[in-house]
């Protein structure tokens, strides 16, 4: 056995300890890395929880105040039907603008009776689910929550919530109400999400209801079916991690069912967003320690490789690896050595690994075809065409680590290394100047599709007074077809009617290089006639890449109805710029073509910032599409619509005007402009809310007063009596209120007053209603109660609440309150008597003393205790 030498030893040693050290760091390292990532994953799946279960409780709460105003609608149908409108749009008004888009019915023969959009027309609704559900035997009175459906009426999405309409027994139809998937989105929207984050409310069936962001997108479509959210029986919770339905991207998802109804929340927090920061800092702990590890190993194998040549061929070795390295590993060019037979890659440079973005020895585990992405009869096809065109390169889709597809031009030849025949291949990226090419082929085109488009005629003459392309504008605007147009056989007059000579054509004119006119007035002549004005300009084309001269473009526009039209314009003109109601003017194509000064001063927007534009950038965002669909509708129909529109001013300003459009036609009925006057009423509408306002509402707490109460008790009364639900009224009564006052001042007492409102307030339901009716008296609607008891649990809270010390400026005071209690319909049917017996109840509790909370009892008969409820609580 020959025997090693020194020199061998110590290498092998030196090399041993390092990479076992090496192995140690990188293994505590990489285990770290691992741990911080799941951490940060677990970290994205609660916010996604947290975020799921947000969204099931708003969209529950949504989707039950809609179900309790269909069934409200639904009885004013059967009960009121002569009101049924009034009802519909009242109930509307309840509602967040943009959540209700219409309110129908489907009687039972399918078509749709009424629609709070206007008349329903012959509408046929019978083949919607929606309806169709209704019919079915063991469905029962229950809501439907359907699909998003494109409305035949409205020409929009919309989800349907539906209720069966009975009448004695039988099936007369379906009530509707269609909410907007958009303000459900919005609603979505208020929670902070990443750039690729989501949440989404589904079916149980997988349907998309809404999602932010881009609901248009997922309108119609619905989940992938193996999702464990979907069906009757899922759980009504979970999580999980998973590739999106729709779009590439990894998410950890979160779902939680709406309680009561068929409905499923999901949010998904896509993970590559979460886990950037931490890959980002990863990426570069790891570039840094690897660099670090590269360069000890790099040390350590030099070191090692040093020694062991140290006796062999030193010279040699050094000569033929500077060599190398300034051939192949220095080139910034990207080269690759591959074996031709197997296809595997055995070398690669430094440039190709930077540009593939493959560490070397990964980079010699490879197969070519791993980064080239033809397919071996596709790269056979390229062989034979570069072949034929005699190219010394071929074309292909290279594949770098990170997934990128890059355009290459590769340049390979024969080359013998070690005894073996390999295939020497330099790679040029060419992404860049292919996608140069790819935008230039596109304007070109788009430059064609204009050119062709144009309204106004456009011939291109060359230098030798030949013309060469026209439009189709070009030929209707010269009255003439392509032949007449290149032989110049039309006929031109001056505008005093003189006759043009051909070799004074425009055209011939411009070859000529005579200077460059611009607006001269012409006019076609046919049968001895001027058939038509048209005004004609010229400009020079540059010259070719050779310095020849390139022509001239000749514009021909038709202005015959603008001469004959200046004239009266002249006489109108003082009028339009004298109103002060804003005048805007509008083609066939609604684009602005005049305004006058007035609704510069109303808008804010100069002429100049005017013209061409559709009316459409004044729009404030307060009118949906079925607004300005009926406003069209109406000038179509009756060529004027008048009303009040909501604007914004160039200032960002809102404003309210008047509004009148009138429909300018031409004989044969083709519309020719809109004409609107407005003027701006934002001042008067302020006023008259503000009147409203102060005679509704508490000037100090800003509570309902007793006119406001008093129109929400009766509808209470109503709602109740249709519903067979109770309605309950307390009536509330400061203690101690007078020591404040006395005390510490108005000031003192009126902070008081705001902070028991406040007080209030915050323990009673959105539903009701709390009012100050004067000095320190309260009163607390409380609307649909199902039990007695729930208006005691009420006015005990506020009870409690009211004897807590209160903390004002100059001191903390203690007070109390007496509460009386009367409940609709056991104690009055009116509103009136409700007041009086509430009222009457609230100084029983006063005789009885502070902190007292008392039922209306009517007075005991003569002989007899009153009768006293033993069983209210009281402090």
């Amino acid at each position: 056995m020959p025997k090693i030498s020194r020199f061998t030893t110590i290498a092998i040693a030196l090399l041993s300890a390092t990479a076992l050290s090496t192995s140690l760091y990188w293994w505590q390292l990489l285990s770290s890395k691992t741990e911080l990532h799941d951490k940060t994953l677990a970290q994205a799946m609660q916010t996604a929880t947290r975020l799921a279960v947000a969204g099931a409780g708003q969209t529950e709460a949504l989707i039950r105040n809609m179900d309790a105003t269909l069934e409200d609608l639904r009885h004013d149908y059967i009960t009121h039907r002569s009101e049924y409108n009034e009802a519909v749009q009242r109930a509307m008004r309840y509602q967040p603008d943009g959540l209700i888009l219409q309110v129908g019915i489907i009687d039972e023969k399918g078509l749709l009776a009424y629609s709070s959009l206007g008349n329903p027309g012959n509408v046929y609704l019978g083949d919607r689910d929606h309806f169709k559900i209704h019919q079915e035997p063991g469905f029962g009175d229950q809501l439907y929550v359907s699909a998003p459906v494109f409305g035949r009426r409205s020409n929009s999405w919309s989800i349907q919530l539906t209720r069966r309409i009975e009448d004695k027994g039988l099936f007369k139809g379906v009530a509707v109400i269609s909410i907007s998937p958009n303000f459900l989105a919005r609603q979505l929207a208020r929670f902070e999400l990443g750039d690729n984050d989501t949440i989404a409310i589904f079916r149980r069936d997988g349907t998309y209801l809404s999602r932010t962001p881009r609901l248009d997108e997922y309108m119609g479509k619905t989940v992938r079916t193996d999702r464990p959210f979907l069906g009757d029986n899922a759980p009504a919770f979970g999580t999980l991690r998973s590739v999106a339905t729709h779009e590439p991207v990894q998410r950890s998802f979160a779902w939680q069912r709406v309680a009561h109804y068929p409905l499923v929340v999901t949010s998904g927090i896509a993970e590559a967003d979460f886990l950037a920061a931490l890959e980002k800092e990863t990426s570069v702990a790891l570039l840094r320690n690897g660099m670090g590890t590269a360069v000890v190993l790099l040390l350590a194998g030099t070191l090692a490789l040093l020694i062991i040549l140290l006796e062999k061929e030193q010279a040699a070795a050094l000569k033929s690896a500077a060599l190398y390295r300034t051939l192949f590993e220095k080139n910034t060019s990207i080269k690759l050595v591959i074996d031709p037979v197997t296809g595997l890659i055995v070398d690669a440079n430094p440039s190709a690994c930077r540009f593939y973005g493959y560490a070397h020895a990964q980079f010699c585990q490879l197969h070519i075809g791993d980064i080239n992405q033809l397919q071996p009869d596709e790269i056979k096809a390229e062989m034979a065409l570069a072949a034929s065109e005699q190219r010394q390169y071929f074309n292909f889709p290279h594949r770098l680590a990170n997934g990128d597809i890059r355009q290459v031009e590769v340049y390979s030849g024969p080359v013998e290394l070690d005894g073996r025949q390999l295939l020497y291949s330099i790679v040029h990226d060419v992404t860049q100047r292919r996608q140069l090419e790819h935008r230039q082929e596109e304007s070109e085109a788009r430059l064609r599709s204009i050119f062709a488009a144009l309204p106004d005629g456009v011939l291109i003459v060359a230098a030798d007074g030949r013309i060469t392309q026209w439009n189709e504008a070009a030929l209707n605007v010269l009255d003439v077809d392509e032949h007449a147009l290149k032989e110049r056989r039309h006929t031109l007059l001056h505008a005093d009617g003189r006759r043009v000579s051909p070799e004074d054509f425009p055209s011939l004119r411009a070859s000529r290089h005579e200077p460059v006119f611009s607006n001269e007035l012409y006019a076609i002549e046919r049968d001895g006639k001027a058939r038509r004005w048209i005004s004609v300009s010229a400009r020079p084309l540059p010259a070719d890449k050779d310095g020849q001269p390139g022509g001239e473009v000749i514009t021909a526009v038709d202005v015959s109805r603008l001469i004959e039209l200046e004239a009266s314009r002249q006489i109108a003109q003082s009028v339009f710029e004298s109103t002060t109601e804003g005048i805007m003017v509008c083609d066939d194509q609604n684009r602005i073509v005049s305004v006058n000064p007035a609704f510069f001063t109303i808008t804010g927007y100069p002429q100049a910032e005017t013209l061409g534009r559709n009316p459409t950038f004044l729009a404030s965002g307060h009118h949906d599409s079925s607004f300005y669909r009926e406003m069209y509708e109406t000038l179509e129909q009756k060529d004027h619509w008048e009303g009040e529109i909501t604007n914004r001013r160039r200032d960002g300003s809102i404003y309210v005007a008047w509004l009148k459009i009138a429909v300018i036609r031409e004989v044969d009925r083709r519309i020719c402009r809109y004409v609107a006057l407005f003027s701006d009423i934002t001042l008067k509408k302020r006023q008259e809310a503000q009147v409203w306002h102060q005679a509704n509402y508490d000037a100090l707490t800003d509570l309902p007063n007793r006119v406001l109460l008093n129109d929400r008790l009766q509808q209470a009364i109503a709602q109740a009596g249709r519903r067979n639900a109770l309605a309950g009224l307390l009536y509330i009564d400061l203690d101690r209120f007078k020591p404040v006052n006395d005390t510490y001042g108005h000031q003192a007492g009126d902070e008081l007053l705001r902070q028991v409102a406040k007080r209030i307030g915050n323990c009673i339901r959105d539903e009701d209603t709390v009012a100050r009716i004067g000095g320190d008296e309260f009163l607390v609607l409380l609307p649909m109660l199902t039990q007695r008891e729930a208006a005691l649990r009420i006015a005990e809270k506020i009870l409690d609440s009211l004897c807590q010390p209160f903390r004002l400026e100059q001191a903390t005071v203690d007070i109390a309150a007496c509460i009386g209690i009367a409940l609709y319909p056991e104690h009055g049917l009116t509103a009136e008597i409700l007041l009086e017996h509430g009222d009457a109840a609230m100084y029983r509790a006063k005789s009885e003393g502070r902190r007292t909370v008392r039922l209306f009892s009517p007075p005991a008969p003569a002989g007899e205790h009153a009768r006293i409820d033993a069983d209210l609580p009281h402090a």
